[in-house]
């Protein structure tokens, strides 16, 4: 299936107007630039509009504050006295609702609560909250703030504490809003790739809400008011703060020393390259990288829960090793929250869902690709994730209850 794109170069077609930016090393990059950046021009990075890194410290604002972490050891003192005034502090904020949309050939009644897709009829959960966690590339980029490698909505459940979550292939091409530079001169919504979306804002705290939004459209309004940004380079901190994390490898990592179906416990600079690397000269190479992140999500996220139970303090551990790194709007009453219920009702296993689609080459002298996502594949994982199915005469009564304020109606969906 063939896919219609502009013959104009990408950068053109990002920034129209605009000059390229000097690539890095092309002229005053100094050789320690060159050698800070080496496992970034490796796995290929910005295509079009690499240049210099910028020395600056990133996240000079809005990291996990002490306070944050001190409510976490409050919670942790405290136990069940404090679980229960997080639950009532902090669930106001946390649980986001909205009027959700509904995908092609679904019915919907009470502004998306109730919906029959497929034959089948879903509740909406109105006890979720979600977080978009965003992994950056580490390079802000001239007067751009780079771009996101790695994004994932966790999606938890406040009644029970369970935890799903959403991997998206960072080259989804989307609609992502642009707020530049201060001037309508880049105040537009254009199409391309999801990871783009943090590029075009005049702070990174802007940028993330950028990518929230862009998110949330996709996701047919799914509400995605916070996120967690994490600067990659920080991801070594994160294996080392449990111990290392194993895993098999899923394919060779030529940087870190790792070959595909070698049994492997990750830490420091060799876990950012598994995470990190990859091949631009190989096809599909964002994808397989993506493949990794979840591996290693999973893998974390189980031993994490496993020395938590253990030891509690384990938490403020991982948290502290991040702060360097990580930016969020997350404030300390919701910070306190998802303590108290991760506390107090445990995660399991958690379920990782991967959007569906069609990769498209788009430069293989860069490494380019384009994701077009699988519109029914999309709003399948939102079914999933956020909605309930329920037994027939659940949903028929809560139908017939909602009968005045259907939005939408297809017979066909309906069978007729």
């Amino acid at each position: 299936m063939s896919k219609k794109r502009s013959d104009e170069p990408r950068f053109k077609r990002l920034f129209p107007g605009a000059e390229p930016f000097e690539p890095l090393g092309a002229g005053g990059g100094s050789d320690e630039d060159a050698a800070a950046t080496e496992p970034k021009a490796q796995e290929g990075g910005a295509p079009s509009h690499s240049c210099k890194v910028r020395k600056a410290a990133r996240f000079s604002k809005k990291r996990i504050a002490i306070v944050a972490v001190s409510c976490l050891c409050g919670v942790l003192l405290c136990g069940a006295g404090a679980f229960a005034l997080a639950l009532n502090m902090g669930r106001a904020s946390m649980v986001q609702t909205s009027d959700m949309e509904v995908g092609d050939g679904a019915v919907s009644y009470d502004n998306g609560k109730i919906v029959f897709f497929e034959g089948k009829k879903y509740r909406l959960n109105e006890d979720m909250t979600s977080i978009l966690f965003l992994g950056l590339d580490g390079r802000a980029q001239g007067y751009t703030n780079g771009q996101a490698d790695a994004v994932m909505v966790i999606a938890m459940d406040t009644s029970n504490g369970n935890v799903k979550v959403i991997s998206i292939p960072r080259d989804s091409m989307v609609e992502i809003d642009r707020d530049y530079l201060g001037s309508d001169r880049y105040y537009d919504t254009i199409t391309a790739q999801l990871c783009m979306a943090y590029s075009y804002a005049d702070s990174e705290e802007q940028s993330a809400e950028l990518m929230c939004r862009a998110v949330s459209r996709m996701l047919y309004n799914t509400p995605m008011r916070y996120y967690y940004a994490l600067d990659m380079d920080g991801l070594g901190d994160l294996a080392d703060a449990v111990g290392g994390v194993e895993v098999e490898a899923l394919q060779n990592v030529k940087p870190a020393g790792i070959w595909q179906g070698q049994t492997v416990n990750l830490t420091g600079q060799q876990a950012f390259y598994y995470i990190k690397y990859r091949d631009i000269h190989e096809p599909e190479s964002a994808l397989k990288r993506q493949e990794r992140q979840k591996q290693f999500v999973h893998a974390f996220v189980k031993k994490a829960v496993e020395q938590a139970k253990g030891d509690a303090g384990v938490l403020v551990s991982i948290f502290n090793s991040l702060s360097e790194y990580s930016m969020t709007n997350i404030g300390p009453t919701e910070f306190t929250f998802l303590a108290a219920n991760f506390l107090g009702n445990g995660v399991g296993d958690v379920e990782i869902y991967s959007l569906q689609g069609e990769n498209v080459l788009y430069d293989s002298n860069e490494g380019v690709d384009e994701f077009y996502l699988d519109k029914d594949s999309v709003y399948r994982t939102v079914l999933d994730v956020y909605y309930t199915e329920v037994l027939d005469e659940e949903a028929e009564a809560a139908a017939r209850q909602a009968e005045k304020s259907i939005d939408h109606v297809d017979d066909a969906s309906l069978g007729g």
